[in-house]
């Protein structure tokens, strides 16, 4: 998907070529990123640094799996760049909605496990951060009979926590 933001930049998200998470976490290729380039092609003098060797221009966050799409929040000026949401969706697992932040890493990575709680999982800084007045379990951990809105109890909610990749 490729979209204007609010700051005159192109934004353009990439998917890792058909489950090939390597690529993600690869700086040297351009799948499974989001990218920021100026309306002409060019790279913007002000796009955020990856300072990982032979990183390509362009880049604006990494990690992703597949972005279906992203969307810029209208009540959010750039500051420097706009507020981005993008869903992100794999392909048996953990399908998520991701605040897209310069320079961060959203985690997609060989072997990554499906759930988050597992033995040899993900690193705490990928455990997703709550939205608000979401519950996930129920006060025994266990999944609650009927979904309640509440800012309580929330253990495992499903927004993505990024990690800042290489700055």
């Amino acid at each position: 998907k490729i979209h204007l933001g609010s700051d005159g930049k192109l934004y353009n998200s990439i998917g890792d070529d058909g489950d090939t998470p390597a690529n993600s976490q690869n700086v040297t290729v351009k799948n499974g990123k989001m990218h920021r380039i100026n309306p002409d092609g060019s790279i913007p003098s002000d796009n955020p640094v990856f300072t990982q060797t032979g990183a390509i221009g362009g880049l604006f966050a990494m990690g992703l799996r597949n972005s279906w799409d992203f969307t810029f929040d209208p009540t959010q000026a750039a500051n420097p760049y706009p507020h981005i949401f993008a869903s992100e969706n794999g392909p048996n697992c953990d399908d998520e909605m991701n605040r897209i932040v310069a320079t961060y890493n959203y985690g997609w990575r060989p072997s990554y496990p499906c759930d988050d709680e597992a033995a040899g999982g993900p690193s705490p800084v990928y455990k997703p951060i709550a939205p608000p007045g979401y519950v996930q379990n129920g006060p025994g951990g266990e999944p609650p009979k009927h979904p309640t809105l509440s800012n309580a109890n929330h253990e495992r909610p499903r927004q993505q926590s990024p990690r800042r990749a290489g700055v």
